[in-house]
């Protein structure tokens, strides 16, 4: 029996392959980009916050290991979105 990758293999073209010198950009240019926002959302709550094109939005866990829900939608199309339990 055949060898079964569960994982993505760089080397191999696919639909998991992404736009690497797009992100290697964007990792790169930490100096130019100036936060717009920050936010604390306390534990056991939700908040919604519009994320603009060319924006990047970085969550980050201040207290440790956490577990939250991410939803995302389209602000201009709602019937585009992106529900972390639901999205297969």
């Amino acid at each position: 029996m055949p060898t079964m990758r569960l994982y993505r293999d760089p080397s191999k073209p696919g639909a998991l392959s992404v736009d690497e010198a797009f992100y290697r950009r964007l990792a790169e240019a930490t100096e130019e980009r100036k936060p717009a926002l920050q936010h604390v959302i306390p534990k056991r709550t939700g908040w919604a916050w519009p994320v603009r094109a060319g924006q990047v939005c970085r969550l980050v866990a201040v207290e440790g290991p956490q577990v939250g829900d991410l939803n995302i939608w389209n602000l201009h199309n709602p019937r585009e979105r992106f529900w972390a339990s639901r999205t297969r």
